[in-house]
């Protein structure tokens, strides 16, 4: 495996590596010191914390108060695509800055394999939060329909439809990903793995695939998450205008209807917290990817204009 040189080279890497001379891409070493110590003190923290919570809330979610229920299920599985998020994304990156290794290069195969979980994994992450999302609107909504319209088997067929959706999806690019070599001046040879290296095969992963991935794995799902969050937090209150206007009438009947719902208040609002916490670490990154896809897109076109 080819090992990077940092001090010579500055390296974009999100869903594919891309390398890039300094003299091309000049950035300020404040910056660059920054970013790296960034990468390389930051990612242990988060994949640490991230895989033990994970792992503690799937503990917590086998318990028989969760297990066979729709929304367990789906929390379950959202903990294990979690860390599956973790350990192929940013694991990797840190990897890199820590030891210039990236294990993609070792092989087409494994540059095949990784670029696959790299996009399927955050996919069937934000969809199974919509799942979740849904689960529990439905049970606001309707409470006494909602385990008849969310029934613990139609939640894990839908999750099953997610993950096969997720997986085409993800055929498109791990196709058009293989390991290339690219040579700089002095005899420097990098490997990477990369779309294949054709005009239009590049503009199209660019400008059309990149598009679609960032529209399906953070827009459509913030916007889902979103509306159903505002929907969930409005019929909480107006729930307890009910209840406040029930003690009015009665002590005994206000203690039995608050007794009843406390744990599916606390459910609904952990659960509103999770998507605002999806919201607020989603939109940079989909900004940042937005713009970054664009840029390269243009520098693109602009190489094959000059060609």
């Amino acid at each position: 495996m080819e090992e990077y040189n940092y001090e010579e080279y500055y390296y974009y890497d999100e869903n594919y590596s891309y390398a890039l001379n300094e003299t091309d891409f000049p950035v300020e070493d404040g910056y660059n010191k920054i970013a790296r110590g960034l990468m390389v003190y930051v990612p242990p923290f988060l994949i640490v914390l991230g895989c033990f919570g994970n792992a503690m809330s799937f503990i917590v979610l086998q318990s028989p108060l969760f297990r066979l229920t729709p929304c367990g299920y789906l929390l379950s599985a959202l903990a294990v695509v979690d860390s599956g998020v973790l350990l192929t994304g940013l694991l990797r990156l840190w990897i890199i800055a820590m030891t210039g290794v990236d294990f993609r290069t070792s092989s087409d195969a494994s540059c095949k394999a990784l670029v696959f979980l790299t996009y399927a994994f955050p996919q069937i992450s934000s969809w199974t939060l919509v799942l979740v999302t849904a689960d529990r609107t439905v049970s606001v909504a309707s409470p006494i329909r909602s385990k008849e319209i969310c029934t613990f088997f139609r939640m894990v067929c839908a999750w099953l439809i997610v993950v096969a959706i997720a997986t085409l999806a993800c055929v498109y690019p791990t196709v058009e990903h293989t390991v290339l070599t690219m040579e700089f001046p002095g005899g420097f040879t990098h490997r990477r793995c990369g779309v294949i290296e054709d005009d239009d095969r590049l503009s199209t992963f660019l400008s059309v695939y990149s598009w679609i991935d960032l529209l399906f794995v953070a827009l459509i799902p913030m916007l889902i998450i979103l509306s159903c969050n505002i929907y969930i937090v409005v019929m909480l209150q107006e729930a307890d205008q009910r209840r406040q206007n029930l003690s009015m009438r009665g002590r005994n009947r206000q203690s039995s209807v608050s007794q009843s719902t406390r744990n599916m208040r606390s459910i609904n609002i952990m659960l509103v917290f999770i998507g605002i916490a999806f919201l607020v670490t989603t939109t940079p990154r989909s900004i940042y990817l937005l713009t970054t896809t664009i840029a390269m897109d243009e520098a693109h076109q602009n190489t094959w204009k000059i060609s």
